[in-house]
């Protein structure tokens, strides 16, 4: 067990029925599993399991938040986590790998979940992982956003305002005029 059993489910000593399992994941989790892309974690998980004689199905739900770099800026950006997920996890001697579930050898009297909670919070992380206003951003790395300088833009504009092609010089002209407004 990566964890002694800190994520785990005691599916053997659980009784048939419902149970309530919780759990944290921290900065330990992300670094164990070499999530560079995450910096800080803090989640929390709320398992209900449904335990019968030879399987268990677990409904999550985890909260929280998580530091990442910003995908514009690069700097940290905290941003709020939450989803839902489910599994179901069985007991046998010869796993199908048909099916898409979680399988227990009968010797184990834990599961460990370490591997499906990491999964879920790669699947269900954010998929843009910006500041939620530009403002919000490094100004710095923000101008070095900027394809030209007014320089080089003045440069570009020159000869097409020179070929007399008023619409090329008014599109460029509108294009300068979008860049120095940003």
């Amino acid at each position: 067990m990566l964890f002694s059993g800190r994520y785990s489910v005691p599916w053997k000593g659980l009784s048939n029925g419902i149970h309530h399992l919780d759990y944290e994941v921290d900065d330990e989790f992300a670094k164990h599993y070499n999530c560079p892309d995450i910096k800080t974690l803090e989640i929390k998980v709320s398992a209900t399991i449904d335990k019968r004689n030879d399987s268990f199905e677990a409904d999550l739900h985890l909260s929280g938040k998580a530091t990442y770099a910003c995908d514009r800026c690069l700097e940290d950006v905290t941003l709020p986590f939450e989803a839902d997920d489910h599994f179901v996890a069985k007991v046998s001697e010869q796993p199908d790998p048909e099916e898409e579930i979680e399988w227990i050898a009968p010797d184990e009297g834990e599961f460990d979940m370490s591997d499906f909670l990491m999964g879920t919070i790669e699947l269900y992380g954010p998929s843009q992982r910006v500041h939620p206003t530009l403002e919000e951003c490094n100004p710095d790395m923000i101008a070095r956003f900027r394809i030209v300088s007014a320089e080089e833009f003045d440069q570009l504009a020159e000869p097409h305002a020179t070929l007399g092609e008023s619409g090329a010089a008014t599109a460029l002209e509108r294009l300068k005029h979008k860049m120095e407004n940003k």
